[in-house]
């Protein structure tokens, strides 16, 4: 039976998502139509590394997170380096730095402020899918979106299409993108994502609105 509209392809994917992939149900999170910016992706699994999902949410800005992401960069960072990094003013790094202090993912030190985010939050993996019944170049296009904030991308589409369509496969290939095809009796992913890394405001931005951010420590406090 083929799929009629990409909404049932999408929620077909979405329940062999860990089997695709090759993951527990427990170390994933799954999130449908989640907007990320001025993008929509169909499908987003956030994948937590060494220990199932019960983080400590952290409720962040935007700009908290364009923070976030300078801290990692390099450290330790004055107020005035992420004021003029972030085209900023002091007092609104100094806002930012108290709410990231009371959630314990920075720190001050006699140098700067420093990162406190977990290793563990740090290792976590973002894929997100782009579902698509016939318009494969649109979907590519919509893929490669995807990577400001995505350590994977993929693009989804049925199986007979998907196998059907040497330049998809091509272009898949060539432009690192995923390729997941989909029928009503497996799920094979025929090309595999290129792995990103990434510390970019987007995907700090991605996690805090998910599964959440953790502390450095905190589980030992």
């Amino acid at each position: 039976m083929r799929f009629t509209y990409e909404v049932e392809l999408t929620a077909f994917l979405m329940r062999r998502l860990s089997r695709a992939f090759g993951t527990s149900k427990a170390s994933i999170a799954t999130y449908v139509n989640l907007p990320i910016g001025d993008v929509t992706p169909d499908l987003v699994m956030v994948t937590k590394s060494n220990r199932s999902l019960k983080a400590i949410q952290a409720r962040l800005s935007a700009f908290d997170c364009w923070v976030l992401s300078e801290l990692r960069r390099s450290r330790p960072r004055t107020t005035t380096d992420l004021a003029e990094a972030l085209f900023s003013t002091e007092g609104q790094i100094i806002a930012s730095i108290n709410r990231l202090e009371r959630l314990h993912l920075a720190a001050g030190s006699t140098a700067g402020h420093i990162l406190r985010v977990s290793k563990s939050s740090l290792n976590t993996a973002v894929t997100a899918i782009e579902s698509k019944l016939e318009r494969w170049r649109e979907a590519l296009d919509q893929a490669l979106a995807y990577r400001r904030f995505a350590n994977w991308v993929y693009v989804a589409m049925p199986l007979a299409k998907a196998l059907g369509t040497s330049r998809l496969l091509q272009s898949c290939r060539s432009t690192g993108v995923g390729l997941i095809g989909v029928d009503r009796r497996r799920t094979s992913i025929l090309v595999t994502a290129r792995w990103q890394r990434l510390s970019s405001p987007e995907w700090f931005w991605t996690i805090s609105k998910t599964i959440g951010l953790e502390a450095r420590n905190l589980g030992r406090r």
